[in-house]
């Protein structure tokens, strides 16, 4: 049969290439017609035993739902990311960054075209790292997909045992290599194919790898001028070293080299909560004066950005006319400010708790008042000298490497004698080691939970409420956090499966047998009810998972949000490996295989989890 889709125009010279393709069409469209097609068994005149196999591939319909949920949430998260930055367009300031394009996913282009160098300054090494993992997969799945769809995906409808195939149950509906006839020549074209994607694998990764060492040298080069290179952390400082002095003059004497600066953090618990509460009141100020101003011009052609860059142009005229040179007119600016809106009725406020009781005064007024004395409060605290002082201490070197010439302090570390805390040990000057790296590896007290020294987190990275906590305390909300966390695993499932059997048939039928009425008469009520619902509470159930592991590494004690995001991270791999695929697993196969791995001995544990594994999974 000819295809029309494929015809070549009468009289008209047909490339090559033109022709080849119309080749292979045609002989792919035959190859289909005279593919055989399953037929559903005609139980109402054949008996079961008569009756035609019906077709045990991989239906086609799961394909599609999962497609369908994967393109659902490409679109609901390119929805939320576009409202998202819709709500927040309102941002003035001259160092806002570039505006993204208007349209639905206009956004995937400027995204695509950001370098890694933007990214690296703004997030760090390790977001780096991800996006690239993920431009890598991208071009692997590419790259495969190009040869897979246009080259084995042929050859397995043109061969592979599918075509006249008159056995019906070797899943001979499903496109697999295992319904390909032994001996075909088509399984050359697997082994091919084998040997090139994993050589296009190693080829990507290889090249991600390069790259990474390229961003990581350039990373640790901008890395070493920075302040956080040069400074460590002691953690457990004794009573005789707690002034900024004296653990100056003890890591002076340690030989390390030229000390900066030392800080020993103190207990702020007052100046902290007095921040906080000026903080919420100049919030609460600002609210009441957007409030009361709210849009200050009725203009329709009212723009923000327009007016600063028509001031900027004012004042580089006015810098000009000043140094003689000649700039833009001054006079072509007047009248660009367009007339200011009415007042509005000034916002009033209850100095009561809550903001529901007592006298209702001016909000403007009472928070502006309030605000100011906090703000006295905040000054003299901060003048205030006393504060207790804490065992966390911050040591700040003057260079990264050690000017002094000697031997290396790592070259002599059986020369590192511990000595009591009263005078430091005598030590010989490093050469050309990182005195961080040399003061976080050396042992400093004989005395458990004291003077440790660790790479010190960058400032924004600190979580201060931890700061303070002592090394004993540290160490049993470690342990109280591991026990919770070893009890989430072993017992999330009660109320996953408490959740889950919330929707079957037998709850709706004893609880709810409208809702179970309304099921049997319409079909896509019930696959709602008995697909979507026990699936969404229970990811409903496990989305709150991650907030639950994240608080609990704030409790835990770490003392930099990178560290608690790391250990967040790792519970929830922790929760995932064990609870998922070993708990579930072996809960749900406790009975059957039971019998069988006290016959085998320990030696079928293996054989028992290999079976059960792919099921779970």
């Amino acid at each position: 049969p000819d295809l029309p889709f494929v015809r070549a125009r009468p009289g008209s010279d047909s490339p090559a290439f033109l022709v080849a393709s119309r080749r292979l069409l045609l002989a792919l469209w035959q190859l289909q017609q005279q593919r055989p097609r399953p037929r559903r068994a005609n139980t109402r005149h054949t008996t079961p035993s008569e009756a035609e196999p019906v077709e045990s591939g991989y239906p086609a319909r799961h394909f599609n739902r999962a497609w369908n949920v994967v393109l659902f949430g490409f679109l609901h998260g390119a929805l939320i990311f576009k409202l998202t930055v819709d709500l927040h367009l309102c941002v003035f300031t001259r160092h806002a960054p570039e505006r993204l394009p208007d349209s639905f996913f206009g956004w995937i282009i400027p995204l695509i075209k950001t370098p890694h160098s933007f990214v690296l300054e703004r997030v760090g090494l390790d977001a780096v790292v991800m996006l690239q993992f993920f431009v890598m997969a991208i071009k692997l799945f590419a790259f495969c997909s190009v040869f897979g769809v246009g080259v084995l995906y042929p050859i397995e409808l043109a061969g592979g045992g599918l075509v006249n195939n008159t056995r019906p149950d070797d899943n001979s509906g499903s496109y697999t290599f295992a319904s390909a006839e032994p001996g075909s020549r088509f399984l050359v074209a697997y082994l091919i194919f084998t040997y090139v994607f994993s050589f296009a694998a190693f080829y990507f990764m290889f090249q991600n790898y390069r790259d990474y060492v390229r961003m990581r040298r350039r990373y640790c080069i901008r890395l070493a001028k920075t302040l956080p290179s040069r400074t460590v952390m002691v953690q457990g400082i004794p009573p005789s070293l707690r002034t900024d002095k004296a653990l100056a003059e003890y890591y002076e004497g340690l030989g390390l080299g030229a000390v900066e600066s030392t800080h020993v953090v103190r207990h702020l618990s007052r100046l902290t909560s007095l921040v906080r509460q000026r903080a919420e009141v100049l919030k609460k100020l600002e609210r009441a004066y957007a409030e009361y101003w709210g849009n200050p011009c009725s203009d329709p052609a009212y723009d923000p950005d327009a007016i600063i860059a028509e001031t900027e142009a004012i004042e580089v005229a006015e810098v000009s006319a000043q140094s003689g040179r000649r700039g833009p007119s001054v006079d072509s600016h007047v009248g660009l400010l367009p007339l200011a809106s009415r007042r509005k009725e000034r916002p009033t406020i209850r100095t009561g708790p809550f903001g529901l009781f007592g006298t209702k005064v001016d909000a403007i007024d009472y928070l502006t008042h309030r605000f100011n004395e906090l703000d006295e409060q905040v000054v003299l605290a901060r003048r205030s000298k006393g504060y207790d002082v804490g065992t966390v201490g911050f040591v700040t070197f003057e260079e990264i490497n050690s000017a002094v010439n000697g031997t290396g302090l790592t070259d002599h570390i059986h020369s590192l004698v511990v000595s009591p805390m009263r005078r430091p040990f005598r030590t010989l000057p490093p050469q050309s080691h990182s005195l961080q790296t040399i003061a976080t590896q050396t042992l400093l007290a004989a005395e458990p939970f004291q003077l440790r020294a660790l790479r010190a987190p960058e400032p924004r990275d600190v979580y201060w409420p931890n700061i303070t906590l002592r090394g004993r305390e540290q160490l049993a909300r470690d342990i109280v956090v591991n026990v919770i966390l070893v009890f989430l695993v072993f017992f999330w499932a009660v109320p996953v499966g408490f959740l889950s059997t919330l929707t079957s048939i037998k709850t709706l039928k004893r609880y709810a047998p409208w809702l179970l009425k309304l099921a049997k008469e319409s079909p896509v009520l019930e696959n709602i009810i008995q697909g979507f619902l026990p699936t969404l509470a229970v990811v409903l159930f496990m989305n709150s998972l991650p907030m639950l592991l994240e608080g609990l590494s704030f409790v835990q004690g770490l003392q930099a949000r990178s560290d608690i995001e790391e250990a967040t991270l790792s519970k929830y791999f922790f929760f995932l490996l064990f609870n998922v695929l070993l708990v579930f697993t072996v809960a749900s196969t406790t009975f059957k295989t039971l019998e069988q791995i006290l016959n085998g001995g320990a030696a079928e544990i293996v054989n028992v989890l290999a079976t059960t594994l792919p099921q779970v999974g």
